[in-house]
């Protein structure tokens, strides 16, 4: 009997299954390498995207600060017209898909910053430069500069002017009865038929020199400082004194006192005597039109080295001696903590200090020297300036050391109108905010 072979079928199910499953996974690996080049391609272009909008908030912030300054050039009260820490111009400027706009920051001790900031998409860039001038304005590079005459004696041959560091200006006639120590800048100088004596070169006519601008000058320091009432100052008899006190920046026996050391009186038309005071600060007196006088003992310097230590809308009188002030005679301590006088501090009422004036002096009036026929010599370190006529008078023997300061770093107020420029080297990138 025959067997019958069995054979035995193989499936072919098997095969086509791997052949699907390779299908596929080549398919997979294929979408997945497209995907992830359209990933990669898309991470490109963003990348280049937020490249580019950084580049443009770069240029944006660079032409931010280009725009302030082209503002301050063409502005001669910027320093007034824009303040701190707000963003100009509001709207900020659009261009090109971005915006740009820039603010002032105050740096400290009279200097500014300009902060440039631009905007695209998600990028902002900020750059910060520091501000300068080409030169400080002219008027602080002499040690007294008169607008009007300046007369040395008053037919008598008593009284003396010594500037040690600067010339000596006036934008009119120099008279001298007396002495003056300097150079002398004038349209006419007068010696009296040589009754008075010039030690040094003598030039006339000369260059009239510009001055301050009394309409301006006072606003940053108005705007900035801190008001004292007349009530605490009205001596009984029509007028205002400022006598026996510490001012400054820590002190004010006043109120609250003002960080930089600025304060504000409102003469109201009334005179103001000073005396027996230390003041480190700056002193504004606003329509001063009866005067103010600064008498006998007094130790006076501003808070920053660079700025005013009086400025007077009216006339001013110097009537100071070289003798010391004293906390006894003023029954004040005058170097409490946070006040030192040249390091040292106390609790004690038993120090004296140099009567002295340190700092920029300006009346936009008339200023008198008086000596009091006894000789007076006041002592001044820093820069005077005089709107009107100077004269120095009754024996007054009046010493001015220059000090440069201001005229290198020009204080708020005194460099208007002057080129704002950029500090070399202090061109940066900052954090943006």
């Amino acid at each position: 009997m025959q067997r019958r072979r069995r054979t035995t079928r193989t499936s072919g199910h098997p095969r086509g299954g791997f052949l699907y499953i390779a299908v596929m996974g080549t398919a997979t690996i294929v979408a997945v390498i497209a995907l992830t080049g359209l990933h990669v391609a898309r991470l490109y272009l963003k990348a280049a995207t937020a490249e580019n909008e950084r580049l443009q908030a770069q240029a944006l912030a660079s032409s931010a600060i280009e725009h302030a300054l082209a503002e301050f050039n063409t502005n001669p009260t910027w320093e007034t017209d824009y303040g701190f820490n707000i963003e100009y111009p509001s709207p900020a400027v659009a261009v090109g898909g971005g915006t740009f706009s820039w603010k002032l920051i105050d740096a400290g001790n009279g200097s500014k910053t300009v902060q440039g900031i631009g905007r695209v998409g998600d990028a902002v860039c900020t750059y910060a430069v520091d501000l300068g001038s080409s030169s400080g304005p002219n008027y602080l590079s002499y040690g007294l500069l008169s607008g009007g005459d300046l007369w040395v004696g008053n037919f008598t041959t008593t009284e003396s002017l010594a500037v040690n560091g600067a010339d000596i200006c006036s934008n009119a006639t120099v008279e001298n009865w007396g002495s003056i120590t300097g150079n002398v800048e004038a349209q006419v100088i007068d010696n009296n038929g040589g009754t008075g004596t010039i030690s040094g070169t003598q030039t006339a006519p000369a260059s009239v020199q510009p001055l301050p601008d009394p309409t301006t000058v006072f606003d940053w320091y108005v705007s900035n400082g801190t008001t004292i009432s007349n009530g605490p100052l009205d001596d009984g008899l029509g007028g205002l004194s400022l006598s026996n006190c510490l001012l400054s920046p820590f002190n004010n026996p006043f109120g609250t006192a003002n960080s930089d050391g600025i304060y504000v009186i409102n003469a109201a038309g009334k005179p103001l005597s000073i005396r027996r005071c230390r003041i480190v600060g700056t002193l504004v007196v606003l329509n001063a039109t009866w005067g103010v006088a600064i008498r006998e003992d007094i130790n006076w310097e501003p808070a920053y080295p660079n700025y005013p230590a009086i400025l007077v809308e009216g006339d001013l009188e110097i009537r100071i001696h070289d003798q010391n002030l004293t906390e006894a005679s003023a029954g004040t301590n005058f170097n409490p903590l946070l006040t030192p006088y040249q390091g040292s501090t106390d609790l004690l009422q038993n120090d004296s200090y140099p009567s002295r004036l340190a700092g920029v002096i300006y009346c936009s009036g008339d200023m008198l020297v008086d000596g009091k026929n006894a000789s007076y010599s006041p002592k001044i370190q820093g820069a005077v300036i005089v709107g009107g006529w100077c004269l120095i008078d009754k024996t007054a023997q009046i010493s001015i050391d220059y000090d440069d300061t201001a005229a290198i770093t020009p204080p708020p107020g005194f460099g208007s109108g002057d080129p704002a420029s950029i500090v070399p080297g202090s061109w940066r990138q900052i954090p943006s905010s």
